[in-house]
């Protein structure tokens, strides 16, 4: 152990770490050092739940240069904060004896005794993925040749998506799969493809119509040039009801002027993408845990579908799901981020009635606001967010009786959803489901409500972590003077909202503004990144 603590110790960080909203990310010619660090952590972990862990390998929506990787927790969750600071600690150690004194305190709380010569009878077991970068070779084989030197077992499960391997991790553990462990991936593709078909044949009359059906026969799907085109392509194999067709599959560069962020922050459509009026298109992100819906109305304006409109479309079916099955006294809410439009926020609490909680950005704070409800609707406006049911909730739902229609349509939402993070590819499937249901074209989910104009912006620094934010990263508490110049900013534009914050995976602080007005919120941008720059530079 002591040896091997010395050999890490010798491979120096060029900076200092932080575990982010996302896990670690950085070029990705900087992480050997990193990873090897991030197998005694996973090592811990598995030790101490005496479960699976997953450690995936990805820089998401980053450019193709980067890379980073986070740990899948046993439950197939995001891990704690606890665990995230494990991570920081160890990380950034300077000296052998800096790792020791991390792994000993580990050690002691959990009453690990000497933990790395009994790896082999605590269950020690690691499930390993990646995507597509041409860099996660590398990055693996330090992974698993520490995991090697650990005595630790593991498994490649190969490319795949981030929330491939959470379902992987999590299916693994509660031992329901049908299959051998290295068929998960063929698992998670019968498994929900199986939901939506059944879903989608209950609609149709109960048939088995290979045809696409009349709402939303077909989709367009952007998958970045990432892990999302191979994927998606063996789950939409499967499916009876939905044609979809994946573009930017892989054959081009990784997130370039593609992908769902792309789509997002420039409010139109990907290279290789050409929108037909009111037909069904969607942007996955680099390794398919986001998702974004668009098309083009019949005056050719792009419209755009983000997590915003998802959690809307979801809690509207929802309402109507349970109303008809009698149960009218569940706690549902809906779960967004600063980055939520306005009118969506006020769409849901004064038309639909639901009541919505702010939390800080990162699905991981989104999550654990959404389980203390019966259902929580959780979303990023970016689109990466899910459906949680509580246990008590998920039983009532499955002890419905399925002969009623609609009591088997809600069963099979339930089902057709990745419950442990937010996944793309699910709620890709989930998306179909409710517009089916609802009859809604793309357009009509659009119409639902209007956006305030926004736009988001970015701003390179030195050190984004200058800026600290609170009251679920809408307000500055330093550098001091900033939010009371921004305050300032705001009142000059009436029913505006602006707010700055640093970002969780790249160097730079995020900027969002809404206002009326299209040109408000273009003086607002303006203003705010002058802000930054001044306070920041």
């Amino acid at each position: 152990m002591d040896d091997l603590l010395c050999t890490l110790a010798a491979e120096q960080l060029p900076k200092y770490f932080n575990y982010g909203t996302s896990g670690f990310r950085d070029h990705a010619s900087v992480l050997n050092p990193v990873l090897r660090r991030v197998a005694v952590i996973g090592t811990l972990k598995t030790a101490v739940s005496g479960k699976a862990i997953g450690i995936m390998i990805t820089a998401s929506h980053n450019p193709e240069c980067d890379n980073g990787v986070k740990i899948v927790d046993s439950d197939g969750g995001m891990v704690s904060e606890e665990w995230e600071a494990y991570c920081e600690q160890l990380i950034n150690c300077k000296t052998a004896d800096d790792m020791k004194h991390v792994v000993l305190k580990i050690q002691e709380k959990y009453q690990l005794g000497s933990i790395f010569q009994e790896v082999n009878t605590r269950g020690c077991f690691v499930l390993t993925g990646h995507d597509t970068r041409a860099s996660c070779p590398r990055l693996l084989s330090c992974v698993t040749s520490t995991l090697d030197a650990l005595k630790v077992k593991h498994l490649d499960l190969g490319p795949l998506t981030t929330p491939q391997l959470h379902y992987a991790v999590a299916v693994h553990n509660r031992n329901t799969s049908p299959s051998p462990i290295a068929d998960l991936l063929t698992d998670y593709s019968s498994r929900f493809s199986a939901a939506f078909n059944a879903f989608n044949s209950l609609l149709d009359g109960g048939g088995d119509s290979q045809k696409p059906s009349e709402h939303i026969p077909t989709c367009t799907v952007d998958a970045a040039n990432g892990i999302g085109g191979p994927r998606l392509k063996d789950l939409a194999a499967q499916l009876k009801f939905l044609d979809v067709s994946v573009v930017n599959d892989g054959d081009g560069i990784l997130n370039l002027e593609c992908g769902a962020d792309y789509v997002k922050t420039n409010c139109k459509p990907p290279r290789n993408v050409s929108l037909a009026m009111n037909e069904c298109y969607a942007s996955l992100d680099g390794d398919a845990d986001r998702i974004i819906f668009y098309s083009l109305s019949t005056q050719g304006q792009f419209c755009l579908l983000d997590g915003d409109r998802l959690t809307v479309l979801f809690i509207t079916l929802l309402q109507k799901l349970l109303s008809s099955a009698g149960l009218g006294d569940v706690n549902m809410i809906a779960v967004q981020t600063a980055y939520a439009n306005g009118a969506s926020t006020h769409y849901m609490t004064s038309v639909l009635g639901v009541p919505t909680v702010f939390a800080c950005t990162g699905v991981k704070h989104l999550h654990k606001e959404a389980v203390n409800a019966d259902i929580g609707v959780y979303f990023e406006a970016n689109g990466h967010g899910t459906v949680i049911y509580s246990p008590e909730m998920s039983d009532r739902i499955d002890s419905l009786d399925p002969i009623v229609r609609d009591n088997r349509i809600l069963q099979l939402f339930k089902q057709s959803t990745n419950w442990t993070i937010g996944d793309a590819m699910t709620d890709l499937l989930l998306a179909i489901e409710a517009l089916r249901y609802l009859q809604w074209s793309l357009l009509d989910w659009f119409d639902v409500y209007t956006d305030l104009p926004n736009r988001l912006a970015k701003v390179s620094v030195a050190d984004r972590n200058q800026i600290k934010v609170t009251n679920a990263d809408r307000e500055v508490v330093s550098p001091k003077g900033l939010q009371e110049e921004l305050n300032n900013l705001m009142r000059e534009h009436a029913g505006s909202r602006c707010f700055v914050r640093p970002s969780g995976t790249e160097d730079v602080v995020r900027i969002y503004a809404e206002a009326p007005e299209t040109s408000q919120v273009e003086s607002l941008i303006k203003g705010a990144e002058s802000l930054v720059m001044k306070y920041c530079s």
